[in-house]
């Protein structure tokens, strides 16, 4: 399930009248969550009116123990942003583990920087032999935005290797230089959240709008599989008109 975060709305009139921050309450615990692998438990209210004060009029249920896949921002229908959860229900005995939590650009707060630390080791782990050939390729530039980020005096340059379908539990993407991009940070994050997204062409669209971005810088050698973007792709399916 998508599940909508708390915050934006005016307590009288029930409307969205700012964005929502990942720094609510609610919403911060949430990325904790998904960062640390902790369980959520979910109620669900039973005949919820609308109006100025939503409430349950049949009581509530329990549906059980959840864990937080994925959150990205993006743009509710009032037109003020929104943060969203990816929540997928577990098995019973089964435990959600710890899984990297990339700062979404723009958009990080004390809490997600608090959640990164306890996924540098997962970072590093990624950082194969695989990632380090296609950054390579790219000598640190990115396949997005064409930045090469020089971070000493000796022209040393960062880049981040993204997999395109995700690695780990649940997507299990391939650690393969097909699958793999080079990007800069800010490019990496919007990526990640699908914010940005590859079309079967190779074409950069934007994740929010569908509109076209650039065509995705290739080198010889770097051939991209189609079937690694769409994977991607079916993740964010539910976002565009």
């Amino acid at each position: 399930m998508v599940y909508t975060g708390e915050g934006g709305r005016d307590r009288h009139t029930g409307r969205m009248v700012a964005d929502q921050t990942l720094g609510e309450s609610g919403n911060a615990a949430l990325v904790m969550s998904q960062a640390k692998g902790h369980p959520v438990r979910v109620i669900e209210g039973l005949g919820v009116t609308g109006g100025k004060r939503r409430r349950a009029t049949k009581g509530y249920m329990y549906r059980g123990l959840y864990r937080v896949a994925e959150h990205w921002l993006t743009v509710g229908q009032e037109g003020f942003r929104i943060c969203q959860f990816e929540l997928l229900k577990l098995e019973p005995g089964q435990v959600p583990v710890p899984q990297a939590v990339d700062p979404l650009a723009g958009a990080e707060t004390a809490f997600e920087e608090q959640a990164r630390r306890y996924v540098s080791q997962d970072r590093l782990v990624r950082d194969s032999k695989v990632v380090s050939e296609v950054k390579r390729m790219y000598n640190n530039t990115c396949q997005v935005c064409s930045l090469r980020l020089v971070v000493s005096l000796e022209g040393e340059a960062y880049s981040e290797g993204a997999h395109i379908q995700a690695v780990g539990t649940p997507h299990f993407g391939a650690d393969r230089i097909e699958n793999v991009l080079c990007l800069c940070p800010n490019c990496h994050a919007l990526f990640d959240r699908g914010a940005l997204q590859l079309t079967d062409e190779l074409h950069v669209v934007d994740g929010l709008t569908g509109q076209f971005r650039a065509p995705l810088a290739r080198v010889k050698g770097h051939n991209i599989g189609v079937e690694f973007a769409r994977k991607h792709r079916e993740r964010w399916a539910n976002r565009l008109p």
